[in-house]
């Protein structure tokens, strides 16, 4: 559970299942999600290859669409959101910061096909690997407000008071 204990401290998963063919795999991804309070989802076979990829998956890297090889896919997609899908079953599904009932500082990604990423993959496919990185990154690493430092702000302060001053003299 080094996995679970991960998420807990606000880390970020891109994890990999595959087709029927892998199903210790597959099984082992969905205990995962199970713990980290993702939901109890189970496999199915029943996917379609050609799938809608759902906001925000469709940008910045342009995509509406992937083909995967050899797609497996979940029953549902639990707490999280689809990534990709074909009705009510999907190949790739996505938990941010808050999605995970055990894990609520973490984030999670899994697409159950890894054919989608080889060299050989076509534009959809590279621009939602593209995606799916930047997702991850922006719920685990979120840009810091700007807030001006207290020594940066007072000078700032300081120096309109001056020309304030200045003003009215």
């Amino acid at each position: 559970m080094n996995y679970l204990t991960y998420l807990q401290s606000g880390g970020g998963m891109f994890i990999m299942g595959e087709n029927s063919s892998f199903t210790a795999r597959n099984n082992s991804i969905f205990s995962l999600i199970n713990a980290a309070g993702g939901g109890s989802l189970a496999f199915s076979s029943n996917v379609t290859s050609t799938q809608t990829v759902n906001a925000p998956f469709t940008g910045p890297n342009a995509v509406t669409n992937v083909t995967y090889n050899a797609p497996g896919g979940a029953n549902g997609h639990g707490t999280g959101s689809w990534i990709t899908n074909s009705g009510n079953i999907g190949t790739g599904i996505a938990w941010g910061t808050g999605d995970l009932s055990n894990a609520t500082a973490g984030a999670l990604t899994t697409i159950f096909d890894v054919n989608f990423m080889q060299t050989t993959a076509d534009l959809n496919s590279q621009n939602l690997t593209k995606n799916l990185i930047g997702f991850i990154d922006t719920q685990v690493n979120p840009d810091p407000t700007s807030v001006p430092e207290p020594s940066t702000f007072a000078i700032f302060l300081l120096s309109m008071i001056g020309l304030a001053s200045r003003r009215f003299k």
